[in-house]
């Protein structure tokens, strides 16, 4: 049985050519790493920049695409988990063209920035985040030490 119910989607217009169990991987170390409880779920898109500048414009008032946007369940008002139910963290929603972008600018494979994104969209769900200075540094190096235990190094900007 599973630690954790992650469900990994992979648009087909994304173009991504990863296995899907293989980002799973992804997810999973993230949440082991940040000691989250046995069986909560995780749900995880990757797709197109069109998606996500549609998604960042509805929830972020944001115009164009971005790397990753996360929605978090846990800590959203009127969300409550039943007892003994599985914890639902939430939903991510990656673009593939941004990863494949960023990679490129950044010098290394386009798995490396998947990695970093997911780890980071994941670390978002639990509750982090860098609009502070002191919330990036903490995350940041969350992102660096969950990344090490994987054996990939990605520059941090």
């Amino acid at each position: 049985m599973p630690l954790y119910d992650i469900q990994i989607e992979i648009a087909r217009e994304s173009g991504a050519a990863v296995a899907p169990e293989q980002v799973g991987l992804l997810v999973e170390a993230a949440l082991v790493a940040e000691s989250v409880q046995p069986g909560a779920a995780v749900w995880l898109r990757i797709s197109t920049d069109e998606e996500l500048a549609e998604l960042n414009a509805v929830h972020r008032g944001q115009e164009g695409p971005t790397d990753v946007l996360s929605f978090p369940t846990q800590g959203q008002d009127g969300w409550i988990t039943p007892p003994g139910a599985p914890v639902e963290l939430g939903d991510i929603v990656i673009s593939w063209p941004r990863i494949v972008a960023q990679a490129a600018e950044q010098g290394h494979p386009a798995w490396h920035e998947l990695a970093l994104i997911v780890v980071h969209g994941c670390l978002h769900l639990l509750g982090h985040d860098h609009m502070l200075a002191s919330e990036r540094s903490l995350m940041w190096e969350r992102q660096e030490q969950i990344l090490g235990q994987l054996g990939i190094v990605v520059r941090l900007d």
